[in-house]
C-alpha cells in the first residue's frame, strides 16, 4: 500500500521525518489497509501545498475510478470515501457527488419554531465523477456558482 501511495522509499523513516503530504498518505494507507466500507476524510488537504494537494487528489480520483470499474462489472465498490471540504473546486474535481449543507434554509416553512441547524440544500452529481475531466470547464464553473447560491442564499430554491 505504501508503494501504491508513493511512499515506498519512505518505508524506514520515522514520522517526524515525513512531510505533511507524506503523513496524509500514511494516514490514508492505514485506513485502507483496515478494509473499511467507508472512510471519512475531514478537510484532508487543507494544510498541504498545492503540488501535494493535487497529487493526493489524483490518488483519490484513482480510487474513485476503481470503484466505478467495480460497479461496471456488477461488483460492490471496495471503498466509499466521504470528503468534508470547504473547497468547492476540490469537491467537484475529486468527488462523484456533491452534497451542500447550509444553515440558511427556510426552517420556518418546514414547521420548526427555531433553527435546528444546517441541513442538506444541494445534492447533485459532480463533473469529477467522469474519468477524464478538466478542472476548469464551463460545467465546473456553472456548478460551483449553483452550489454557492444554494448554500449561501437565505432561502435556497434547489
Amino acid at each position: 500500500m505504501l508503494q501504491r501511495l508513493g511512499l515506498g522509499a519512505a518505508l524506514n523513516r520515522y514520522p517526524h521525518e515525513l512531510s505533511g503530504g507524506m503523513r496524509q498518505r500514511v494516514a490514508l494507507a492505514q485506513a485502507i489497509i483496515l478494509q473499511p466500507e467507508i472512510i471519512l476524510l475531514d478537510e484532508p488537504f487543507g494544510a498541504l501545498d498545492e503540488a501535494t494537494r493535487e497529487d493526493l487528489q489524483s490518488m483519490l480520483r484513482q480510487l474513485n475510478e476503481e470503484n466505478r470499474a467495480a460497479r461496471r462489472q456488477a461488483g460492490v465498490p471496495p471503498l466509499t470515501l466521504i470528503i468534508v471540504t470547504h473547497e468547492l473546486n476540490e469537491a467537484l474535481y475529486v468527488g462523484d457527488r456533491v452534497v451542500g449543507l447550509s444553515q440558511h434554509w427556510n426552517w420556518a416553512a418546514e414547521g420548526y419554531t427555531e433553527s435546528p441547524g444546517a441541513t442538506v440544500v444541494y445534492d447533485k452529481p459532480a463533473p469529477g465523477g467522469a474519468a477524464k475531466v478538466q478542472r476548469d470547464t464551463g460545467q465546473f464553473r456553472a456548478q460551483r456558482e449553483e452550489i454557492r447560491h444554494c448554500v449561501f442564499a437565505t432561502h435556497p430554491t434547489v
